[in-house]
């Protein structure tokens, strides 16, 4: 918890004290299948018996709740790093949104 929280704290301030160009967060990266960065999908379960199932890493979801608490709305993206010429058009739509 107290990493997500300082993790918050210190985009809060990257945004704060940008002057000259301001500093826009335009959303946070995690990877997918990771029990604790996934944000859509984490593994459960060990060995022959772990499979995925739609739900966010531990770190991630303590992240956006200490964002939230900061009252930002960063959202939170997941790379599927088995598919990584995926990568390009996810920041693409990024930008765009």
């Amino acid at each position: 918890m107290r990493l997500a929280d300082e993790t918050a704290e210190y985009l809060r301030n990257l945004i704060d004290n940008a002057r000259e160009p301001p500093i826009r967060i335009l959303a946070v990266l995690g990877v997918e299948r990771s029990p604790t960065c996934g944000v859509k999908y984490t593994p459960v379960g060990m060995g022959a018996k772990k499979r995925y199932v739609e739900k966010r890493g531990v770190f991630i979801e303590l992240l956006i709740r200490s964002l939230r608490k900061m009252d930002l709305r960063i959202p939170a993206i997941g790379v599927d790093l088995e598919k990584p010429e995926e990568l390009p058009r996810i920041i693409e739509k990024v930008m765009k949104d």
